[in-house]
């Protein structure tokens, strides 16, 4: 699978939990996708997903990704490095 196409679709799961989002001045819309692009794969990279187990191993309602908080804020610290900000109301973590 293209890894373009997984990082934008993980995204726009991410993102649609949100209601808040990044800003900088004087940037391009393709500076500001790479810069999200770019952010992603170093999160994605250093937290991949880690699925618990839960409970019970045959609970699979139970289990969770123990990794997507860490990739969050791994995501966040790389765009706010970029100079961006978040803006308005974050609804995820």
């Amino acid at each position: 699978m293209n890894t373009t196409l997984v990082v934008t679709v993980l995204f726009s799961l991410f993102l649609g939990g949100c209601a808040a989002e990044w800003s900088r001045s004087n940037i391009t819309l393709a500076e500001y996708n790479a810069d999200l692009n770019e952010c992603g794969r170093k999160a994605w990279r250093q937290y991949p997903e880690n699925w618990g187990q839960g409970p019970g191993q045959n609970y699979q309602a139970a289990r969770k990704d123990e990794n997507e908080v860490p990739r969050i804020r791994a995501y966040e610290a790389c765009m706010t490095a970029k100079g961006y900000t978040l803006t308005g109301k974050r609804t995820a973590i």
